[in-house]
């Protein structure tokens, strides 16, 4: 839980990387450490383990596109895209747990 509190302080200083890219890797310290904290308090914590799944998906597929489209990277990669993709991960994830959770 450490870590992940020195790394999103690290990130938001951190100039050198692009806006879409700290926005990923943020979200996705922000959701790791929202499983540690909720496992320490034995919470359910599904929200946030697919939060954290799907980030990394969501990082892995920022990578793909960065490596294969090269000059056109920018273009279709924006902030504002990012955004809406992070949000959207959070509420899916929102919406799993509530589903989840009234099954239980």
């Amino acid at each position: 839980m450490v870590l992940n509190i020195i790394a999103i302080k690290a990130l938001r200083k951190i100039s050198y990387f692009p806006k879409p890219l700290k926005t990923l890797l943020i979200s996705l310290a922000v959701s790791d450490l929202g499983v540690g904290l909720l496992r320490t308090a034995f919470l359910p914590i599904y929200c946030v383990r697919t939060a954290s799944f799907l980030g990394i998906f969501a990082l892995t597929v920022d990578r793909f596109l960065a490596i294969h489209l090269h000059l056109r990277y920018q273009e279709l990669v924006t902030y504002r895209r990012v955004v809406a993709v992070v949000i959207s991960v959070w509420v899916f994830s929102s919406c799993i747990s509530l589903f989840v959770l009234n099954r239980i």
